[in-house]
């Protein structure tokens, strides 16, 4: 595989789509008048500075937080149009969405990868890290977009707060209270290619307890002339409860059910089929206020995944004469973990706050065919986790945490933290921060026995008939786990006058230990085999004009050098990935955003294909009513409005896509 040579610069194509955007922005601005006169006072403006709490597990201002975050709220979710939660992290800077069928996203930070992925992902503080592959089924998630309130992405490893899948990001998705949604709402979508959304959603309170239940469908026909369309039907249910004055429960169920196609038309071995998922969780979380700076938490969950995927072969004849017999294949699979976490967050002196804790974890995993065996494997994790924020000055800021932790996989392991922080003035941020993390290998990784086993007829004949078994991956056992060591230097600006945010962020992660299937023919194995440097600057910039205008933008840049002379990593991740979203009031409810989205040529790996780079526009545009004496809004989308391109893989084209949404407040 020859390496492909990657430029820095935007093709003129690109050039001249990233105008559409800003010429149209322009027309806009004309027709809405001078922005001064409804320019945001200061004092508004930083009362909008957003405060998050994944960082370092306390809630801290973005201008103090030892990493890079990025906040996706409920204005940018709307904004965008995306129907998919994956969609959204297109917004992000550095990260890359990609799907390898029309159901089977793929999100990453660095590398990217369909089967292995490096970012740990968090439901309010429920890990939905698959442990046999190591992703997420985003597909299978049981949440509703619409019940999102925020999602904080946490743009570089954070094993110090989150454990070892931390290590390229965390993304922690953090649904609304339930008291934030009283009465009932309706909204329905329809569009191409064969999309059907319906949503059902009703909020009430009863005494202390606020409730929230939502129903859903979501369905779609996916790329043309592939079956891998999908149909999914979900529902939750969230109930929050003030038992005292302090003293507060929380508790919600999940499920997601969905039908999709896999496998490919004309293909023997892989044929077009459906197959089932199911996943479900349930969760209690109980919070105890002991003083105006000393909370205490417990988080206990239980998640389930389960795959149906069994069919038949087709009958095949190689070119040689050997015939294959139709065989029973079975992918079907079983996941279930079950987590405890103690959680404390105190200030035992001025200028200094604390969190600490610890967890337990049981993972259950059936996979017959990619484990060789029938029996339910199961593995058991512990950790306990600290930081420490102390504000040295009025001006300097320290953050400091590790977590140790325990696997019945690879042992015990320390993962470091550390970040300094200095400001230049009240509105200017400097950040320097270094930390380590490792990811731990995969149950398929680290114990894969993976064949198929069909029976053959041999010529001449054709009366002689035996059983091959063809293997595909093997693992001998014994990995070390990937490790990371991250340093960064980070910029935060804020500018009220300008409705100006700016966040720059230049890092150097030195990763080693890389787990890879080694090669060019079955069966591969994994092995602990390269190392990699990903130099990298990742831009992100809101602008804020008033109560009209919203400008979200991102860009970074990555550089990769790695010890695979195969050139695969480098390959894998763009050069280039930006992003632009800008949304627009024109009044009486009249409003419109635009997205504009690119990927410099790579190539992903997990059986994706060499793709040249593409850029993307989605226009929106909707109208806030009173329709029967209740509040409503309709809106158009229609993404891709400059072509088709490639995603993942060169046979998935992605067209020009539109439909019609109605949301109605009951």
């Amino acid at each position: 595989m020859h390496k492909r040579g990657v430029s820095g610069k935007l093709p003129n194509g690109a050039l001249a789509a990233l105008w559409v955007p800003f010429g149209t922005l322009l027309a806009f601005a004309a027709a809405a008048g001078p922005l001064a006169d409804d320019m945001v006072s200061e004092q508004a403006y930083l009362g909008e500075v957003p405060v998050v709490l994944s960082a370092s597990r306390m809630s801290q201002p973005v201008s103090e937080v030892p990493d890079p975050v990025t906040v996706i709220d409920r204005e940018m979710i709307r904004a965008s149009g995306f129907r998919e939660i994956a969609d959204l992290f297109r917004l992000v800077p550095g990260f890359y969405v990609g799907y390898f069928n029309g159901h089977d996203p793929v999100v990453a930070h660095g590398p990217a990868n369909r089967y292995f992925g490096r970012v740990q992902v968090l439901v309010d503080g429920r890990s939905v890290y698959s442990p046999l592959w190591g992703t997420v089924d985003w597909t299978g998630l049981p949440l509703a977009l619409e019940d999102i309130e925020r999602i904080e992405v946490v743009r570089g490893p954070n094993a110090a707060n989150y454990g070892a899948n931390a290590f390229l990001g965390v993304i922690n998705i953090i649904t609304r209270h339930a008291q934030e949604d009283r009465g009932t709402t309706v909204s329905a979508a329809a569009g191409q290619p064969g999309m059907t959304d319906t949503l059902l959603r009703h909020g009430g309170r009863l005494g202390e307890l606020s409730y929230r239940v939502t129903l859903g469908t979501r369905s779609d026909d996916g790329f043309d002339g592939k079956h891998d369309g999908k149909r999914v039907t979900l529902f939750t249910a969230r109930g929050d409860y003030q038992l005292n004055l302090t003293d507060t429960l929380q508790a919600q169920v999940g499920y997601n059910g969905s039908k999709r196609g896999v496998g490919f038309f004309g293909d023997p071995f892989d044929i077009a089929r459906d197959e089932n998922v199911d996943s479900h969780f349930e969760q209690l979380r109980w919070q105890r206020s002991l003083s105006a700076d000393n909370e205490v938490s417990l988080n206990l969950y239980h998640t389930y995944h389960g795959l149906a995927d069994s069919y038949i072969t087709l009958p095949y004849t190689d070119p040689t004469g050997i015939q294959v017999l139709p065989t029973p294949i079975s992918y079907d699979t079983t996941g279930e973990r079950y987590e405890a976490e103690l959680q404390n967050n105190l200030s035992p002196a001025y200028g200094l706050r604390l969190v600490w804790g610890a967890a337990t974890r049981i993972d259950r995993i059936r996979a017959p065919l990619y484990l060789g065996a029938p029996d339910t494997r199961e593995s058991r994790l512990q950790r306990l986790f600290g930081s420490a924020e102390w504000h040295v000055t009025r001006d300097w800021v320290f953050n400091a945490g590790a977590m140790w932790e325990h696997n019945d996989v690879t042992g015990s392991d320390i993962s470091p933290r550390a970040a300094l922080i200095y400001h230049l003035s009240p509105r200017q941020t400097v950040r320097v921060g270094i930390s380590s993390a490792l990811r731990t290998p995969t149950l398929l990784e680290d114990e894969a026995d993976f064949s198929f086993t069909a029976q053959v007829r041999l010529p001449p004949s054709y009366n002689t008939i035996t059983t091959v078994t063809v293997p595909r991956f093997l693992s001998a056992g014994g990995l070390a786990p990937e490790r990371i060591t991250s340093k960064e230097i980070g910029y935060l600006g804020e500018f009220p006058r300008l409705g100006l945010s700016l966040d720059v962020r230049a890092h150097r992660d030195e990763l080693r230990d890389l787990i890879v299937p080694t090669g060019d023919v079955a069966p591969y194995r994994f092995v602990n085999a390269y190392s990699a440097t990903i130099d990298g600057l990742e831009t992100q910039v809101i602008w804020r004009a008033g109560s009209r205008w919203r400008v979200w933008f991102s860009h970074s840049y990555s550089h990769v050098a790695s010890t695979d002379p195969s050139g695969d990593l480098e390959r894998s991740t763009p050069t280039q990935i930006y992003s632009l979203l800008a949304w627009h009031s024109f009044g009486q409810g009249y409003e419109g955003s635009l997205g504009f989205y690119g990927v410099r040529e790579m190539e992903p790996q997990g059986d994706g294909d060499p793709l040249p780079a593409y850029h993307r526009l989605d226009v929106r545009l909707a109208k806030k009513m009173k329709w029967l004496g209740r509040r409503a809004e309709v809106a158009l989308v229609v993404q891709n409005l400059l072509g088709p391109y490639q995603e993942f893989r060169n046979d998935n084209l992605f067209q020009r896509r539109a439909f019609v949404s109605l949301n109605l407040d009951l």
